[in-house]
């Protein structure tokens, strides 16, 4: 089974390395690594050059954004499987041997999702829930990101990619999303995808503090999950849920004195509910 993994980068070199790194130390050899280079210059060609003897590198100019990107990678795509490693994470030396055998057992199943981990192997991105088993509508939102996914080609090509208005650098207001949005299309297309914690993807833990930079990225995010909430006309006790949760977060930061913390999540709250509504023209 050959994978074909799409990185889209922009601006990034020294974390494009470590991946680049980390996959050739894969015990799995069967993939092809498609870089989507967003930038506007040259600065990653060294890497693609020094890199091409050991894996098999192709490179792409590509539009701007994270899913417009991703999606000209895939139109290239070649492998059984397709994964979207973002070129600021990394993968473990067993990450493909263990999803190969994996999916090579179970041929009814269309994808596979994984939990990520930062560098002294704590859960990243997200808390990951800690039981396996199938994704679904209801819990696909504490279960996918699009680094941890791994989903077969002819699946993928059922959905048409990933929806070009959602996540990093689309220019609309919804900053993510496009991963969940991906994943309950595939649902919806009869395809079954499943969760596995103890396989495992590396990523920085994103948050690491509650700067203004971290104020608008939660802002962005927020929006991008309203957005898909509404796309996808989930019920009005999920809704309500995903209001509900940053507003105690908030509220319990502001009790305890951390007011940037507060400001955190009520940027959150702000954005589901302005994706919720659609409203991208309110103010930031």
């Amino acid at each position: 089974m050959q994978f074909s993994l799409i990185v889209a980068t922009i601006n990034r070199v020294e974390t494009l390395d470590r991946l680049l790194k980390s996959l050739g130390e894969q015990r799995y050899t069967d993939f092809e690594v498609i870089i989507a280079d967003q930038n506007s210059d040259q600065r990653v060609m060294p890497l693609v050059e020094r890199y091409a003897g050991g894996l098999h590198v192709r490179h792409c100019r590509s539009r701007q954004g994270l899913s417009a990107a991703r999606n000209d990678a895939l139109a290239l795509a070649r492998g059984d499987v397709v994964a979207f490693p973002d070129d600021d994470c990394w993968y473990l030396p067993q990450t493909l041997s263990r999803i190969n055998a994996w999916l090579q057992d179970r041929a009814d199943i269309g994808g596979l999702s994984v939990a990520c981990c930062d560098g002294d192997a704590r859960p990243s991105v997200q808390n990951w829930p800690r039981e396996p088993g199938r994704i679904s509508p209801r819990n696909v939102w504490r279960r996918a990101v699009s680094i941890g996914l791994f989903i077969r080609r002819q699946d993928m090509m059922k959905v048409g990619g990933f929806d070009e208005s959602l996540g990093a650098g689309s220019g609309s207001p919804w900053g993510s999303g496009e991963e969940t949005d991906l994943v309950l299309r595939l649902l919806s297309n009869g395809v079954d995808i499943d969760y596995l914690p103890e396989l495992l993807v590396g990523h920085a833990n994103p948050m690491n503090g509650f700067d203004a930079a971290a104020g608008a990225r939660s802002l962005a995010y927020g929006r991008g999950l309203g957005r898909v909430m509404a796309k996808h006309r989930r019920p009005l006790d999920e809704k309500a849920l995903v209001l509900l949760r940053p507003a105690c977060g908030a509220v319990l930061a502001g009790l305890q004195g951390q007011w940037g913390r507060s400001r955190y999540y009520q940027k959150s709250l702000r954005g589901r509910w302005q994706g919720l509504l659609g409203a991208h023209k309110m103010v930031n």
